[in-house]
């Protein structure tokens, strides 16, 4: 389906003149200096979709930190797709490929890495604050609030509502308090419910000390969160932190609900070992 969907891309692109390989900028095929931009708009769906291919393909190189030539890109995407001769040898495409895919890997790498070291700083200054008590752990603990309902044991299930998140981020990477599609009409916001003993380390230490109907913040080290191996949209060795509104401490046998977001197969995405 891909390889089709690139076919109707190339379907609108002007024909190469000349057969030689093009300068890098692509004068052979350009338009004249001074012919006015297509309006896309107006052309049938199929074509837009072709130019709307072509931009998604050219931010995702860029976000790649990649930034090839637009002509010689199109040159090559169109001589594979018709089956022409291509103008480098096979072995010299696999090595500019996996080059390329080098110095992505490379900057993705730092990139995490920096990340990483952030939310740790993040971390040791979220410690300090007042009212943070730090565990033996390495966690950090804040109560928003109090609640006098009984705390957890090690197999019960829990319903809550919560929102993880790199430590220093704006932005939780998952909240419950997001509207979720159920299956209904319209989307709702849930709360989570979850097996204690599906969560991450920290946090499976900390809520057994956490009473239902608390409200409290929870800054988790590297090593009682998701380690070196890193999770779901967290780098390797990040801090985290999460926030819990512990509603309820269910019996050991409730089960999650079905079309529960954050249900026991969801422990991942809420925070929880995969």
């Amino acid at each position: 389906m891909t390889a089709v969907l690139l076919a109707v891309c190339l379907l609108s692109a002007p024909a190469p003149q000349g057969g030689g390989a093009p300068q890098a900028g692509g004068a052979g095929n350009a338009a004249a200096p001074d012919a006015p931009p297509q309006s896309i708009e107006r052309l049938p769906e199929p074509q837009q979709l072709s130019y709307a291919l072509g931009v998604n393909i050219g931010r995702s190189l860029l976000a790649d930190g990649l930034d090839p030539d637009p002509q010689l890109f199109l040159d090559g995407l169109r001589d594979s797709l018709t089956d022409q001769p291509t103008r480098l040898s096979d072995e010299r495409i696999a090595a500019l490929l996996s080059a390329a895919a080098e110095k992505v890997r490379r900057a993705e790498a730092a990139a995490a890495q920096k990340r990483a070291a952030a939310s740790r700083a993040a971390l040791e200054a979220f410690l300090k604050k007042d009212g943070v008590e730090q565990r033996s752990t390495g966690e950090g603990v804040q109560f928003e609030k109090t609640g006098d309902g009984p705390k957890p044991e090690p197999d019960s299930v829990l319903l809550l509502h919560y929102e993880s998140a790199i430590a220093g981020d704006a932005e939780p990477f998952f909240t419950t308090r997001q509207p979720q599609d159920f299956g209904r009409k319209a989307k709702e916001v849930r709360p989570a419910t979850i097996a204690l003993k599906e969560l991450l380390p920290g946090l499976r230490a900390v809520l057994l000390d956490v009473p239902a109907g608390s409200k409290v913040t929870i800054g988790l080290p590297p090593d009682r969160a998701y380690g070196p191996a890193g999770g779901p949209g967290v780098p390797p060795n990040a801090a985290l932190i999460v926030t819990v509104e512990l509603l309820e401490v269910l019996p050991a046998q409730a089960e999650a609900g079905e079309d529960n977001e954050a249900g026991s197969g969801d422990a991942a995405a809420a925070g929880g070992t995969p």
